[in-house]
């Protein structure tokens, strides 16, 4: 999962990258006809290439927020839901960390995480405090 624009624009070269190397790939596949080497490193490389897509297309759509109801299967999930929350809403890391009573730092780790390591008591505790600060203005 993207989740900042850091890593966007990162996933963005890479696709480029990629979208190059399967180019190339595939001209010189056409060029030799039969490798099948090649033809495995090319079906390895668009199935890299399909998830960076769908990566930066989720992020593209929580951003322009065309992505607004997203739920968790399970716990291990509430992570990333908290972080396409933040995304969704507009907020950067930072802002988060404030909002929360924390630094962008921890955030960003958090992230990484997965939340994991945050307790879910102070997740909702911070979020009942801050309730107001984190609706929109209609």
């Amino acid at each position: 999962m993207i989740r900042n624009d850091k890593e966007y624009k990162h996933s963005k070269e890479q696709l480029s990258e990629l979208e190059a190397e399967l180019h190339k790939l595939s001209s010189l596949r056409r060029s030799t006809g039969r490798d099948e080497v090649a033809s495995a490193v090319i079906d390895a490389l668009r199935m890299q290439k399909e998830d960076l897509e769908r990566g930066i297309s989720e992020y593209e759509d929580l951003k322009e927020g065309r992505l607004l109801s997203f739920g968790a299967e399970d716990l291990d999930s509430l992570g990333e839901l908290v972080t396409k929350a933040r995304i969704a809403r507009g907020l950067t890391q930072a802002e988060l960390g404030e909002l929360l009573g924390m630094t962008q730092q921890q955030v960003q780790r958090y992230e990484r995480d997965g939340w994991q390591k945050i307790s879910l008591w102070r997740l909702v505790t911070r979020r009942a405090k801050e309730r107001p600060a984190l609706r929109r203005a209609g």
